[in-house]
């Protein structure tokens, strides 16, 4: 009779065990699960996290550059206008030519002929064919060609002539021979060349204006 009166909540006590045994498996299984798909989204979070980290980079090291990359547009923008502005680039070869020493006693534009029957492009680079015609002793040209490099306006040189303008000796009333130091010398330089506008270009106001606003 004992065995019998005990058989019973023994029996109730292991189907207890087993159902909280299933119960925490179960727990266990669905929390490992959990565990996986935070794990992975870490794994992505992480992923994520770096190329945001790259990107963020990248675009620091060309934010940096920005300013670099307007100031090198603008140069260009004046080496090529978007209009043919001929005063700018004469007031530009005047004042070269007085920093220089050199007399600038004429100039010449042309702009070429169109193809006959050709419709005026307002999208493609156009040049003006100029003429420079100067004069000055030795380093009073070089001075004025390697200005010629750095203007702002671009000036492409196709030919030149040059040609000495005064002697290198004369004779006093006297008869007897004066020699005229080289410094002295005068040349005439005659200088033909191009420069260039481009119509589609942005007026370079326009870029400045952009430039300040990043």
């Amino acid at each position: 009779m004992n065995i019998v009166r005990y058989k019973f909540p023994l029996i109730v006590a292991g189907a207890v065990i087993i159902v909280l045994l299933v119960a925490y498996v179960g727990w266990i299984s669905r929390e490992n699960a959990k565990l996986s798909t935070i794990n992975a989204q870490k794994a992505s979070l992480a992923s994520q996290e770096q190329s945001l980290s790259s990107e963020i980079a990248t675009l620091k090291s060309e934010g940096s550059h920005v300013h670099t990359h307007c100031s090198l547009l603008s140069s260009r923008l004046a080496q090529v206008p978007p209009a043919p502005d001929q005063s700018t680039f004469l007031d530009q070869i005047d004042a070269l030519a007085r920093s220089s020493g050199s007399s600038l006693p004429g100039f010449t534009f042309t702009q070429p002929t169109p193809t006959s029957g050709a419709t005026p492009s307002t999208s493609t680079i156009t040049s003006f064919v100029v003429t420079l015609n100067f004069s000055g002793t030795y380093s009073e040209v070089t001075a004025f060609l390697s200005g010629l490099d750095t203007l702002p306006r671009l000036y492409a040189v196709t030919s030149y002539a040059i040609k000495q303008s005064s002697s290198t000796s004369y004779y006093s009333s006297s008869g007897a021979p004066i020699i005229i130091p080289a410094s002295a010398v005068q040349y005439d330089i005659t200088l033909i060349g191009n420069i260039y506008y481009n119509p589609s270009a942005e007026p370079p106001q326009t870029v400045r204006n952009a430039c300040k606003s990043l």
